[in-house]
């Protein structure tokens, strides 16, 4: 990677990415196993592929039984890209550190660094901490001095939080692996 170092300062820049969708429709007569093995993941710049076959009806055990087996082939290779993505997240996390800490010794944050596509710049960011009920409750009492007033925002705050439920699958991991079986078990 061809990179240089450049002394102009600017304001900082919002980088934007392109992403589009290629609607392939031979892609979608190949099962979804087939196009999202793990030695042929693209890149993440790359379009999802399409899902519409997971959508199909199940007409019975057999067509059950196929389901059960991709949803598990793809529930294993997606806790392999999780695995890979957050080691390499990792990675560029403290190469980031090593680079701001040369940059900042030499007193060159307001420089940008040229790359082959573009230029790396540095800027200030602010992150704040999680809006929690912890948090509420303690700023609350520091306001509020009777402690059962803010007992009672407290609790109508609980109480007024919206609830989602939805059916999700759990899987849980056995050793070794039991052979798929979906008849005995419906």
């Amino acid at each position: 990677m061809h990179s240089s170092l450049s002394d102009e300062s600017g304001s900082s820049e919002s980088d934007s990415d392109s992403y589009s969708e290629s609607d392939d429709s031979s892609e979608m007569e190949q099962p979804i196993v087939q196009r999202t093995s793990v030695s042929t993941l693209a890149p993440a710049s790359a379009p999802a592929p399409s899902i519409a076959r997971a959508h199909a009806p199940l007409p019975g055990l057999n067509q059950l039984a196929e389901h059960v087996k991709k949803w598990t082939i793809l529930d294993h290779q997606l806790k392999i890209v999780y695995e890979k993505t957050k080691k390499m997240r990792e990675y560029k996390t403290q190469l980031g550190k090593e680079i701001i800490e040369y940059m900042e010794n030499r007193q060159k944050l307001k420089s940008k660094i040229q790359i082959t596509n573009g230029e790396l710049s540095f800027y200030e960011k602010k992150e704040y901490g999680p809006l929690t009920f912890a948090f509420l409750e303690k700023s609350l009492a520091e306001i509020i001095p009777d402690k059962t007033h803010v007992d009672f925002i407290m609790e109508y705050l609980k109480q007024k939080r919206s609830v989602k439920c939805t059916t999700e699958i759990r899987r849980k991991m056995h050793t070794p692996p039991p052979s798929l079986s979906i008849a005995r078990h419906i």
